[in-house]
């Protein structure tokens, strides 16, 4: 989207503005850059929402966009998701972006081993989740945990 073309929620299909309005009721609208295109929605616009990182780090940004089967989806990083066609999915997303926020959901890449670079999320809430990961079959023991905010990014690795 061109930075002449003026972002019109009303533009949007019926599924994109419950979305937006999701959105903007539990986030800062200062950290999205909302855009229209032109999806599958029969009565409007779709929708897609940009949050930098505050690192600057262009993996780490939040997108959020209503894919070409109407459902909400998100990606963070090497991953994504897609979430259910209704209150629930919509849900869904924005509790996903306030766990990537408040740097609980983050991302983990492997240094070393059989996929050097491969990554995936990792939820820190979850017991053990830092050693499940690397211990989990294929894992090589060394990864590097990346935060939205970059306050949490750290090395770690089984000890020799």
């Amino acid at each position: 989207m061109g930075a002449d073309v003026i972002f019109e929620p009303s533009q949007l299909g019926s599924f994109s503005r419950q979305l937006w309005a999701a959105l903007v009721l539990a986030l800062d609208p200062a950290i999205m850059r909302a855009e229209l295109f032109d999806g599958r929605e029969a009565d409007g616009k779709s929708l897609m929402v940009k949050m930098g990182s505050p690192t600057g780090d262009q993996e780490r940004q939040v997108i959020v966009w209503v894919d070409e089967v109407v459902t909400p989806s998100l990606l963070y990083g090497p991953s994504h998701c897609h979430e259910a066609a209704d209150a629930g999915g919509i849900g869904r997303i924005v509790d996903l972006i306030s766990q990537i926020m408040s740097d609980r959901l983050v991302i983990a890449m492997e240094i070393d081993g059989l996929t050097p670079g491969w990554g995936r999320w990792l939820d820190l809430a979850e017991d053990d989740a830092i050693l499940e990961e690397l211990t989990e079959p294929y894992a090589s023991g060394h990864f590097v945990i990346k935060t939205w905010t970059g306050a949490g990014d750290r090395e770690v690795q089984l000890e020799p």
